[in-house]
């Protein structure tokens, strides 16, 4: 992925959140967004230099 494009994931396992977290802090990434309903947890990250 470029600088500036955004990733849309989806996931079940409410461990993502730690996850998706302790991702973007490590990579430099930005979490944008997250949400959680039914079940499903969405996260928006946009990729960084």
């Amino acid at each position: 992925m470029a600088a500036g494009e955004i990733l849309e994931v989806t996931a079940t396992d409410p461990g993502s959140v730690a996850d998706f977290d302790s991702f973007c802090r490590a990579t430099g990434n930005v979490l944008l967004e997250q949400d959680h309903s039914d079940g499903t947890f969405r996260y928006r990250i946009e990729r960084k230099a």
